[in-house]
């Protein structure tokens, strides 16, 4: 029997990102699939309609739990929006950029305080369910996961 030469591969914090939001979308389309839902049809059919509006709810963090208020407007050709993080007496904001869905998940980044944020959420029984990345540089500095409900 021959051997192949097998190239070897090193993980690195940008691949790392990249394959948790490829198996959040993967997870995401297969729940879209499975629901019965309105709000799984309402994505299908016109995500604007299913993921614009203002949002709000609770976050869990690796330095603490806040909450999050996401406003996400469609203007009939983009995504624009503003993502409002309050822990312990303070806010801070950011914009949402390069919004993308795919049936019922969304991806979206952010950059607040030096860092580049990575949101990942899905539809899920009336609530956008999700994760956000930290990162500065290729080095993953925190992470969170948060349930919004629409307002």
């Amino acid at each position: 029997m021959s051997q192949r030469n097998r190239t070897s591969y090193r993980s690195t914090p940008l691949v790392e990102m990249a394959t948790l939001t490829l198996l959040l979308i993967v997870v995401g389309c297969a729940g879209a699939a499975k629901s019965s839902g309105a709000s799984g049809a309402a994505a299908a059919a016109r995500p604007e309609e299913a993921f614009a509006g203002t949002w709000q709810g609770p976050f869990s963090a690796d330095i603490g739990d806040g909450d999050i208020t996401l406003v996400l407007d469609w203007d009939g050709e983009n995504w624009t929006g503003e993502v409002t993080i309050s822990m312990q007496g303070e806010a801070m904001f950011t914009p949402v950029s390069g919004m993308k869905i795919e049936g019922n998940s969304c991806t979206f980044t952010g950059y607040m305080e030096e860092m580049n944020l990575l949101f990942a959420a899905r539809l899920e029984e009336g609530h956008l369910k999700g994760s956000i990345m930290a990162y500065v540089g290729d080095e993953e500095v925190g992470a969170a996961t948060f349930v919004l409900a629409k307002k």
